[in-house]
């Protein structure tokens, strides 16, 4: 009779959110981990609360933003070095962007609580379309090539860096402020999204450039972009308008007590990202120099073997997210994984783990696996993060996702400015080992510290 008089006694959870409703505001959303958990599917939750609009503008900027952070993989070194730019030249008109985004990074959060994350986004738009606009220009306005036609490509970049940069973070915190109740279905879309970006971007780039030559592919971009902001303009109130609340169990909350050390986690969880980001964004340019150099491919071949990153990220995406919601524990054990699989990728594109003739084959294959191994590090790094954040992060989703996209475009970065005069050093082959040395160094710290969570309980 008590216990029958405590149950009783406590509030329920829909009497819990009816409070919070009451309140006027939403609450902070306490799991990024509630992949699936609805028993509907995403598609008839978001459709039948009429936000079946803003999820799409919302994934539609995620697939544009990647589509342009990945246009020019294919074919801008190359065209680089023949306008007589140097190797570190070209890797710094590479790191530039993602080195930009690390400045949004530590504004946006404060921009967005100052001017609203739905009006960001539309500024982060506009801001993509000018800047592949200028990029296609860039030649025109600079026909000698050389330092000015530099100068002119590293503005245009600086400010495509800033856009980018302003798009992704809001997107990724309206999703969680739009869609509380669908919030890890919604990011697993969003990094599908990604990939398919990411496989268009090479693919698009590689053939705009051989038909229409370097300005083709940043014009088509500069339109679409464009479009997408007047989409954005027109929907500024559907996207301010905030989202249904959404309130985590007590007994959910609770199961994730026992985690381990907090603080290790988080700094590995920072450091595999910072790592995901170097390695991608260096690989592409180097493995372009190497496939055109020493294999005589051409730069739509190269475009479509990149174009396969984006299918393995897709698919690996996917299926990550499903792992990660099976138990508490599971996004650090996929994390780890993905360290691992990050070393094969590497090792196999170094030629180190084949005979010369399967070199070609090899550079496919690490291609393909290193869009598995970025998936299985990014999509579980918001999620232990998340797990393992202080307290005072905890409150704030913008901070958190500012945080984690600010340290992938740390890496993103540094990994071409670094590498890319590194190769032109020592070879392709050299670099691509000392990558994967680091990331099965990074596997062999982490998976002691991750894989013994096995056992706690969802």
């Amino acid at each position: 009779s008590s216990l029958e008089e405590a149950l009783a006694a406590s509030p329920s959870s829909k009497e819990r959110l009816q409070r919070v409703s009451s309140q006027g505001s939403l609450p902070r959303i306490s799991s990024i981990t509630s992949v699936g958990r609805s028993d509907d599917s995403i598609w008839k939750v978001v459709v039948g609360s009429g936000r079946f609009a803003s999820a799409a503008l919302l994934l539609g900027c995620a697939y544009m933003t990647w589509l342009a952070i990945t246009l020019q993989d294919p074919y801008l070194a190359p065209w680089a070095l023949e306008h007589d730019m140097s190797g570190s030249q070209a890797g710094i008109l590479y790191g530039v962007e993602p080195l930009t985004t690390v400045v949004v990074g530590a504004l946006a959060p404060a921009l967005g609580r100052r001017f609203g994350t739905a009006r960001l986004l539309l500024v982060g738009l506009l801001l993509i379309s000018l800047a592949f606009a200028g990029i296609a220009a860039a030649p025109l306005l600079v026909p000698g090539g050389g330092r000015g036609l530099w100068e002119a490509l590293l503005g245009a970049l600086a400010v495509g860096g800033v856009g980018e940069g302003l798009v992704e973070m809001n997107a990724n915190v309206l999703i969680l402020e739009l869609f509380p109740d669908v919030s890890g279905q919604m990011l697993g879309l969003a990094e599908a999204a990604v990939g398919l970006g990411s496989i268009c971007g090479p693919l698009f780039g590689g053939v705009a450039f051989a038909i229409g030559g370097f300005s083709a592919g940043a014009s088509a971009v500069a339109c679409v972009t464009l479009l997408l902001a007047l989409s954005c303009l027109t929907s500024l109130s559907t996207l301010s308008g905030g989202g249904a609340a959404f309130v985590e169990d007590d007994e959910e909350a609770s199961s994730g007590a026992d985690l381990g050390p907090d603080q290790l986690v988080f700094a590995l969880v920072l450091l595999g990202t910072f790592l995901a980001g170097a390695i991608t964004s260096s690989y592409e340019p180097l493995a372009s120099l190497h496939a055109v150099n020493d294999f005589g491919w051409s730069l739509a071949t190269v475009g479509v073997v990149f174009s396969g990153y984006g299918v393995t990220y897709t698919a690996v995406s996917v299926l990550a997210g499903r792992w990660c919601d099976s138990s508490r524990a599971a996004p650090r054990q996929c994390f780890s994984c993905g360290a691992f699989v990050a070393a094969l990728s590497s090792f196999l594109s170094s030629g180190s783990l084949t005979a010369r003739p399967w070199d070609p084959a090899a550079l496919i294959c690490g291609a393909l696996l290193l869009g598995a191994a970025d998936a299985l590090l990014l999509v579980p790094s918001l999620i232990v993060l998340r797990q393992c954040a202080p307290g005072n992060w905890r409150d704030s989703n913008s901070s958190l996702v500012a945080l984690d996209q600010s340290v992938y475009a740390l890496g993103s970065a540094f990994g071409p400015m670094l590498l890319l005069p590194v190769g032109e050093l020592v070879g392709f082959r050299c670099v691509m080992a000392g990558i994967a040395s680091a990331s099965a160094a990074l596997g062999l710290v982490s998976a002691p510290l991750m894989m013994r969570l096995g056992s706690v309980s969802e």
